[in-house]
């Protein structure tokens, strides 16, 4: 957390260095940490997912050429869920986005979610 709170910024105006300041909420897009604070989270979303995957609530799919199912992807704050899904795996992906979210603090936005369920062909 060090990292995050002691970041401080300094802009130009009309071409004049102003003077530095600290945020006093959180990393916003472009900060320099914010890839690594990525990595961080999907590092935990990926073990929730390994979690429920090992006990047989999440399957995933078998692609050809790969060794583990693929169960997810994640970009920036898109995750693709890869396997149409019955409704025990659709209660197992809400547990797992609600422990993400009490994990970190951060709330999902339902109003903002969209989910699209397909049906691979492989």
């Amino acid at each position: 957390m060090s990292c995050v709170t002691s970041v401080s910024y300094a802009v130009l105006v009309n071409e004049t260095h102003r003077d530095f300041f600290q945020p006093t909420n959180s990393i916003h897009q472009g900060d320099p940490l914010s890839p690594l604070i990525f990595i961080l989270c999907a590092d935990v979303i990926g073990d929730l997912v390994k979690s429920k995957e090992a006990w047989g609530f999440v399957k995933g799919v078998k692609y050809k050429g790969m060794e583990d199912n693929l169960t997810h992807s994640l970009f920036a704050d898109d995750l693709l869920i890869t396997k149409s899904v019955t409704n025990n795996e659709v209660e197992a992906w809400v547990d797992i986005l609600d422990s993400f979210s009490k994990v970190n603090g951060l709330v999902i936005n339902k109003k903002q979610v969209k989910i699209t369920f397909l049906s691979p062909k492989i």
